[in-house]
């Protein structure tokens, strides 16, 4: 097994071979069927957050490592134009765990550990992860239209089910 290890990486260093893939795909990997659902998250998007501040953005999101991710990186600025945060989102379906993936990383520090679950009769996707204290969760509900505008609310919920928090907006795409 190592001698194909290193012909590989001969074949990469002496003749530029792409043996192990590409970082950008054209789209989602054939041997993952369910990544498909995430072309609704490949694109370039227009960010609204309407409450309960206003904020506007943009999304870029592309397909890479093979098609077995899509990337989105956004911007957003409040509404006098200030730049809010910035950060870089992934997607997946997990094959081992049968379930949609994703990881959040922000300017600020914060990082967020998703897993979704996509409701295709309602256009709807559902990511949850335990609230950062672990005392709830936090919901993002994206319902998306035939324009492929994804309309979110983003809850902080306790334990009890009781909403703390409720941050919505919207993801336009930009033609």
């Amino acid at each position: 097994m190592l001698w194909i290890k290193r012909i590989a990486w001969l074949g990469v260093m002496v003749f530029g071979i792409p043996v192990f893939g590409s970082d950008e795909a054209k789209g989602p990997s054939p041997d993952v069927p369910e990544a498909a659902q995430l072309k609704l998250y490949v694109g370039k998007f227009k960010m609204e957050v309407t409450e309960p501040i206003k904020a506007t953005g943009e999304v870029e999101g592309k397909w890479t490592l093979d098609g077995r991710y899509v990337q989105q990186t956004f911007t957003l600025k409040d509404d006098k134009g200030n730049l809010a945060i910035t950060g870089t989102n992934m997607f997946t379906f997990d094959k081992k765990k049968n379930m949609y993936r994703s990881w959040r990383f922000f300017s600020n520090g914060d990082i967020s550990d998703f897993t979704g679950i996509w409701d295709a009769e309602k256009q709807v996707m559902t990511w949850t992860e335990p609230s950062p204290d672990n005392k709830g969760t936090i919901r993002m509900v994206g319902t998306f239209d035939k324009s492929g505008t994804q309309i979110w609310v983003i809850t902080a919920e306790d334990n009890s089910g009781k909403v703390e928090t409720e941050i919505r907006g919207s993801h336009t795409p930009i033609k």
